[in-house]
């Protein structure tokens, strides 16, 4: 297999002073994620694992669960506690991984030294906005925190271009069209505000956009919470497709068990911040091992 594209070891993010009793008094076991010595929220402790070209990862478990603080995280959205992580991606221009490769990718130099065993955590805020723009993608589960909802949809589209380098008004209308064909967007209406879309609409112009920088990593956050079933079902069938096709690293955060099932090859559980089973998504959701788990399906047979 080859390496990882992500690759997440001991990740900690805890809301508030925190205490040395922090670990010991929260958790699964506590059934609590609010340490009562110092009433701070241990949001994901000791989070790690690994994620590969073409896997697609679900992250599971009820509200509070701590998966939506994980992602964020990643996507460098909020700073972590304590952990590190780091990235293996390829240099569009040579196809070679970043061993201190990337200082010239689409000319900005925020990323110059970067290699695999970086741990991107550290890095400045510069340098993390280099590698979101350049190669991550993410889909809110409120298209709101992921398009400006007054801009035209093919504004939106542009407006990511130009954060990964793009400066052809030409290209980036051709490059939106073909996105746009891609996630079943009408053409004709591109240059209409999303605030004008339904709901699956918006999620699609989303997709467009976090698909438009080529990433390396996709983050979906609860992609289908809130859509008709009808709807849910149609965005499901079109990120199915698009990850195969792609052969993305990607990571979809759900509470909803039939989107896991449906979308990813392998699953983590987690509860009060912590995971608490991991395997391959049909193992986990046939024979779960952890009550939790048990519960989880249970629930929702």
């Amino acid at each position: 297999m080859s390496a990882p594209v992500l690759s997440l070891k001991d990740l900690n993010k805890t809301y508030g002073p925190g205490c040395s009793q922090c670990s010991s008094l929260t958790g699964p076991e506590a059934e609590r994620n609010v340490c009562p010595a110092c009433n701070s929220v241990v949001a994901c402790a000791d989070i790690s694992f690994s994620l590969h070209r073409g896997e697609v990862l679900g992250i599971v478990g009820e509200s509070g669960s701590g998966k939506s603080t994980l992602l964020r995280a990643i996507h460098f959205d909020t700073e972590p506690s304590s952990g590190t992580m780091s990235l293996r991606f390829k240099n569009r221009n040579n196809n070679e991984e970043n061993n201190g490769l990337l200082a010239g990718v689409n000319g900005h130099k925020g990323l110059q030294g970067l290699d695999v065993g970086t741990n991107v955590f550290l890095l400045s805020s510069y340098a993390k906005r280099q590698l979101r723009n350049h190669f991550m993608g993410i889909v809110y589960q409120n298209p709101m925190l992921g398009l400006r909802m007054h801009f035209s949809s093919s504004g939106n589209v542009a407006e990511r271009l130009l954060m990964d380098g793009w400066n052809n008004v030409g290209r980036m209308r051709e490059r939106t069209r073909t996105l746009f064909k891609r996630t079943e967007v009408d053409i004709s209406r591109m240059d209409e505000p999303p605030s004008s879309f339904s709901g699956g609409m918006q999620q699609r112009v989303q997709i467009a956009r976090a698909l438009s920088n080529e990433p390396s990593l996709l983050l979906l956050d609860e992609v289908t919470t809130g859509l008709d079933v009808s709807v849910q079902a149609r965005v499901l069938d079109l990120l199915r497709s698009l990850t195969r096709e792609l052969n993305l690293a990607t990571i979809v955060v759900s509470h909803d068990l039939g989107v896991i099932r449906l979308l990813t090859s392998r699953t983590l559980v987690m509860k009060n911040g912590r995971i608490v089973e991991s395997g391959l998504t049909n193992q986990i959701l046939e024979d779960p091992q952890h009550p939790y788990t048990q519960l989880l399906v249970s629930s929702k047979l």
